[in-house]
């Protein structure tokens, strides 16, 4: 029981100190003992099972189901591995009644799949599995973000495979009618073995997929931390310039140069309507990500306009979330027209109140996209490999706060369309 509780807890990111694995193994010690003193073979596997479940739940603090999932791997693996070992056993010479009349022999059935489990344990303790994510081992929200019906499968696997592990040990223990049928035992014990593997198999597929998500979330974090940066930046050149433009004038006005100092005020003011277009809508996130990407735009000739008519505030969004939608949706369509050579490009930012909804509308000018459902697949890009994230990361976001997008696309112009519930 220590080595599946080991095994247990590094699949639930080590969420239990060694003293604790080591206290849960003398308390499963005892009840194994009382159990199986006052309950029938079969049934006693059940009670047992269910019991490490509880203790591990009560230590750990962690989802029940999650509990369920580990420790019915932990178990579903010793159990495979044991009949594995009997029928090599088997295979040997040595048939399945010597092994159960002789302690020793039953002691070792026991003890090699123990070791085995014991050498995964080693080989993947440095790894880092883990079910679950921080924030949620005490929210049971972590599929929102994965396919929550994973899950429940490997519960349902779980539930019929100590089914079956349960019935075995009945027919062997008990040497009924069944117990006589060598290829029944087999059988089932190949079909315990294969759920196993498929448990662990959808578990390891499970712990990708969730590692891929937190790891695009913590990429696009990221590039949003590094685009404020830039636009810190960016805010700490231009009350540079404009402290070297106010002493100028200064100076201008202090020498009695009024007509100067008035001609400097307007060159400047040109000067900034052709060179940056300062948004100011009200809301401190949109205006740094439109003045921040329209620099960008200049680059590449392209027009970057927007009308502001809600603020996106009563929104379950965050400004993180909000941020993350706006610069992936405009970084795209910046990428998009910078390798177009139309002789007018343009992207446009709408927001506005419709139906109790904020509409956000952002539309380019660039090439048609063909399939506008599968770019919000995880992976699926234009530009290459390892991309193809960021709509996939948004989508998710929208979803999990019941909120909705949808883009329309032909040749002349593209539209993200994205509707926010106001609170």
């Amino acid at each position: 029981m220590i080595v599946i509780n080991l095994l247990s807890n590094m699949l639930l990111g080590k969420a239990l100190l060694k003293k604790d694995i080591l206290k849960l193994g003398i308390l499963t010690a005892i009840a194994c003992y009382v159990i199986r003193n006052t309950v029938e073979q079969g049934f006693s596997v059940i009670l047992l099972f269910l019991a490490c479940v509880l203790l591990f739940w009560h230590y750990s603090k962690i989802s029940l189901k999650y509990c369920f999932i580990s420790l019915s791997i932990g178990f579903g693996l010793k159990f495979a591995s044991e009949f594995l070992v009997l029928t090599f056993i088997n295979l040997v010479g040595i048939s399945t009644d010597e092994v159960l009349s002789n302690q020793g022999m039953k002691i070792l059935v026991s003890y090699m799949p123990t070791v085995i489990s014991l050498l995964i344990y080693l080989d993947n303790y440095k790894k880092n599995i883990n079910l679950l994510t921080k924030k949620d081992k005490k929210s049971n929200e972590t599929n929102k973000k994965v396919n929550k019906h994973i899950v429940y499968v490997l519960i349902f696997l779980s539930i019929v495979n100590l089914l079956i592990m349960s019935f075995m040990i009945t027919i062997i223990t008990t040497r009924n009618e069944l117990y006589k049928k060598s290829e029944l035992i087999v059988i089932f014990t190949m079909i315990s073995s294969l759920l196993s593997v498929i448990c662990v198999i959808i578990a390891i597929l499970f712990l990708n997929k969730c590692k891929k998500i937190f790891q695009i979330e913590n990429n696009l974090i990221m590039k949003n931390l590094d685009q404020m940066k830039e636009t810190i930046d960016l805010l700490r050149v231009q009350k540079h310039d404009y402290m070297n433009h106010l002493q100028v004038i200064l100076m201008q006005i202090t020498n009695g140069n009024v007509e100067a100092a008035k001609k400097y005020i307007l060159g400047m003011a040109e000067c900034s309507k052709n060179s940056i277009a300062i948004f100011n809508t009200g809301n401190n996130y949109i205006d740094a990500i439109l003045n921040l990407k329209n620099t960008k735009c200049q680059e590449y000739n392209i027009d970057l306009t927007a009308c502001v008519d809600s603020l996106l505030e009563d929104t379950n969004l965050d400004d993180t979330q909000l941020s993350s939608i706006l610069l992936n949706i405009i970084d795209n369509a910046i990428d998009e027209l910078s390798k177009n050579n139309k002789s007018y490009k343009y992207i446009h930012l709408d927001t506005y109140k419709e139906n109790n909804k904020h509409n956000i509308s952002i539309k380019n000018n660039g090439r048609m996209i063909d399939d506008t459902q599968k770019i919000f697949k995880m992976g699926f890009s234009s530009k290459g490999n390892n991309r193809g994230y960021g709509l996939f990361y948004i989508k998710q976001i929208l979803e999990s706060n019941n909120c909705s997008i949808e883009v329309y696309s032909d040749e002349y112009e593209t539209e993200f369309n994205i509707q926010v519930p106001i609170k």
